[in-house]
């Protein structure tokens, strides 16, 4: 989805604050049947139409951003159908055309976020996935 919405704050060679929202509402795929298990059984996007995640700890860049990828930890509370959770995400940034581009991914248990596990008669998933993200960051 591109309904993402949020702001970063950099003050010196460090990220001191940042947070992220995602309208949940907007996620689809090219199968309508998996969209709408995802929407209601799965997320339940009816009453946790948004997701979120709050950087808890700053984090320290190096001097200045180049078009060379750098790796960073970001730590911080995720949000995902109504509950919250410390995570350690490792992010990717570059600078590109005057943006910020940062990529990531999570690993979910879906249990310990009180997510159902989407398997389906005759479909068998794993217990997990990954939540994967690219962020363009611009003034």
């Amino acid at each position: 989805t591109n309904s993402v919405t949020g702001e970063v704050t950099v003050e010196g060679i460090q990220v001191v604050s940042a947070s992220f929202e995602v309208d949940m509402t907007t996620i689809t795929s090219d199968e309508p049947k998996r969209d709408a298990q995802f929407a209601s059984r799965i997320m339940d996007t009816l009453n946790f139409p948004t997701s979120t995640f709050v950087l808890d700890t700053p984090i320290a860049l190096a001097d200045g951003v180049g078009t060379q990828a750098t790796t960073h930890t970001a730590r911080g509370t995720l949000t995902l159908r109504g509950t919250s959770k410390p995570v350690d995400v490792t992010v990717v940034s570059t600078l590109r055309n005057g943006q910020v581009v940062v990529a990531g991914e999570i690993e979910i248990v879906f249990a310990e976020w009180g997510i159902p596990n989407p398997s389906i008669p005759g479909i068998s998933t794993e217990d997990r996935g990954i939540l994967e993200f690219n962020l363009v960051l611009e003034r």
